[in-house]
């Protein structure tokens, strides 16, 4: 099976060689990376393509093992969905959701193989957890930890309004729950400078209220969010 990684980034140059470096070591042969601003993030230094601009472009570009796709001015449902779709295009049969500020231990190979063993038990799931661990970590961002990150079949997958909403053929997808063991995704991200934690955070806490209005509406409405 082809396994890739898929990261969105912005002006993440400060944490981003560490995971790249990792991916590279690691022996992680297709590394995509989404680059684009959420439209929710406060950056008044942004550029009129909504491009990061502080050498992460550059830094992703120097490693042979990497993809970059410009995205720009979007959310970070379609910088994932985008990630996706550049998934199945090359081929990939399974993709890791990782963060910049986020690298791997473990065995790859073990990890590899345990995959199939996975969707042979469970097949009618196609997001599978991964071990975690966070040293460092906001508590709007503790909620991702390691649910759902390894996806299968990517070619049909999307996700909507709500960033941790996974459809599979339009069709809501339910958490598996099932760890498939080998990796673990390591989550650090103590040397982010402040100011740019900061905005991170408050992209974070903005968004958490503006999912919490969506979801609300659907329960007052009545509507199964399980279905298109």
């Amino acid at each position: 099976m082809k396994l890739c990684t898929m990261t969105p980034v912005y002006n993440e140059f400060e944490v981003l060689e560490r995971k790249l470096k990792n991916e590279y070591e690691f022996g992680i042969k297709t590394a995509i990376y989404v680059d684009g601003k959420w439209k929710n993030f406060n950056d008044p230094n942004a550029k009129h393509d909504g491009l990061s601009y502080d050498g992460t472009r550059e830094l992703i570009k120097s490693y042979p093992n990497t993809i970059l796709v410009d995205l720009g001015n979007s959310s970070e449902e379609a910088m994932l969905n985008c990630g996706f779709q550049t998934a199945a295009k090359i081929g990939m049969d399974c993709v890791l959701q990782m963060g910049a500020d986020e690298f791997l231990t473990g065995d790859l190979y073990e990890f590899h193989d345990n995959i199939p063993k996975a969707i042979s038990k469970h097949p009618e799931y196609h997001f599978f957890n991964v071990k975690f661990e966070g040293r460092h970590i906001t508590p709007a961002h503790q909620v991702f930890s390691s649910l759902g990150r390894l996806i299968t079949e990517p070619m049909w997958i999307r996700i909507r309004t709500i960033h941790w909403w996974y459809y599979y053929l339009n069709r809501r997808e339910r958490q598996c729950g099932f760890e498939v063991k080998g990796l673990t995704i390591v989550h650090d991200d103590r040397i982010r400078k402040p100011h740019r934690e900061n905005q991170m955070d408050e992209y974070q806490q903005r968004n958490v209220e503006r999912e919490k209005k969506i979801i609300e509406d659907y329960r007052q409405r009545g509507i199964e969010h399980d279905h298109s």
